[in-house]
């Protein structure tokens, strides 16, 4: 939600880059197939200090399963 509390901007899950739920961002929009589309150009602050989960081992990498379900990838 912008700002200035005016139209929605949609972001796809392509599009949202490191950006999490509950941070403030710096997006591009344009006029898009569902109104106002648009993608995250930086993260400008998190809205969570703290994000707890699980870790477990897939390979040589290490994922976090986050507790909270609004912290997940899509």
């Amino acid at each position: 939600m912008p700002d200035d509390k005016s139209e929605d901007v949609h972001v796809s899950a392509r599009n949202r880059g490191a950006a999490m739920d509950a941070d403030a961002v710096e997006i591009e929009a344009w006029s898009g197939v569902r109104g106002v589309e648009g993608r995250v150009v930086r993260v400008v602050s998190r809205g969570r200090a703290k994000i707890t989960g699980q870790l477990a081992r897939a390979g040589k990498q290490t994922i976090l399963h986050p507790d909270d379900p609004a912290s997940r990838a899509p």
